[in-house]
């Protein structure tokens, strides 16, 4: 019996730009001790850094020579999702909470490529990879102009295919194979070690990127119903050349789950997160306790912060002044205008 029980939703490559220090990437996003990572030369291909840390399969590159640089790149092969999510799960969190830090707290952030799959490991699955391989060889699919190619794939007696709808090169290119066949060539174990193991894959970049990591992060749904509606929107296959109805293997495939355009708009940088963040990550309360530190004459050592006055960095005066205008105090914007640091950004 096919249940979508045995359907289940992953990450599988991340890829990052964010313009901040990599120990600020490493310490605040990752949640590790920068002591704890390695640091070692290295390149990462259509970009100018020469080096990285590593945590396990995490890498973060960056720039040997000047690590403080505020730019650097968060890399996760499919190994290390796994091995992120375990971290993520060992601290009561999850793939919404980390894409929703990151669009809250990091400005300038670029998501330059996210994979997702569903893996479908019952031991009967919702189709054959030759059934789709079928269609898409007769026309009997849609995916908004997306051509298609067979990828064959060769190990011991097996011969796996795959069915790629898109091109590698452009932003969302999906991707549906026998996953077992992969992983038992690539260990060099036995196939039938892994079962039954069809993947459905969507690589995105660029904005379908940016757009799958804020449904991901705002989204009140599960990863996989998630993929699932972009799969409904993105790829139709057809029972016949009047191109009408879709198979019920299909169908049931996707479940009850309507459509998701990936152009969804969401304001993630209000007032009303940053006070959310402020709750919720911790930065209040450690600076109520340098507070009650101060009065009480307590500080030792530390420097009493209290009473400094800080700039608004750019964005946070932006949300301020959003935040002003939809309460009807206008008339405090040029006070947070001219509290507001005056940044300057090269290209790079």
């Amino acid at each position: 019996m096919t249940s979508s029980e045995f359907v289940t939703g992953k990450i599988d490559w991340i890829k990052i730009r964010l313009q901040v220090e990599p120990e600020m990437i490493i310490e605040e996003l990752l949640g590790l001790d920068i002591n704890d990572c390695s640091f070692a030369d290295g390149n990462l291909i259509y970009y100018n850094y020469n080096s990285y840390y590593a945590y396990g399969l995490i890498h973060v590159y960056t720039y040997k020579e000047a690590t403080y640089i505020a730019d650097c790149v968060l890399q996760m092969s499919g190994e290390a999702c796994t091995q992120f999510l375990i971290m993520l799960e060992n601290r009561s969190s999850s793939w919404s909470e980390f894409f929703k830090l990151i669009f809250t707290k990091y400005e300038h952030t670029e998501i330059l490529r996210l994979d997702v799959a569903l893996d479908d490991k019952n031991k009967k699955p919702y189709f054959l990879i030759k059934q789709l391989i079928y269609k898409a060889k007769n026309s009997l699919y849609w995916s908004n102009g997306r051509e298609y190619t067979i990828h064959e794939s060769k190990y011991k007696l097996t011969t796996g295919k795959t069915l790629n709808v898109g091109a590698r090169t452009s932003n969302m290119m999906i991707r549906i194979y026998d996953k077992a066949i992969e992983q038992a060539k690539s260990s060099g174990t036995d196939i039938s070690d892994y079962g039954s193991w069809n993947r459905v894959e969507l690589e995105l970049k660029k904005e379908p990127a940016n757009d799958m990591a804020r449904l991901i992060a705002h989204e009140d749904e599960s990863l996989e119903n998630i993929i699932r509606g972009v799969l409904r929107e993105e790829l139709r296959f057809y029972t016949d050349e009047t191109k009408i109805n879709v198979p019920k293997f299909w169908d049931r495939f996707l479940l009850k789950v309507p459509p998701i355009k990936l152009n969804r708009k969401y304001k993630v940088t209000t007032m009303e997160s940053t006070a959310k963040w402020l709750e919720e990550q911790g930065p209040l309360a450690a600076y109520q306790a340098m507070e009650f530190l101060t009065k009480n004459g307590a500080l030792g050592d530390l420097n009493d912060i209290t009473g400094k006055y800080l700039e608004y960095s750019r964005g946070l005066a932006e949300r301020m002044i959003a935040h002003l205008v939809g309460i009807g105090r206008e008339d405090l914007i040029p006070d947070v205008q001219a509290r507001t640091k005056k940044e300057t950004r090269e290209g790079n």
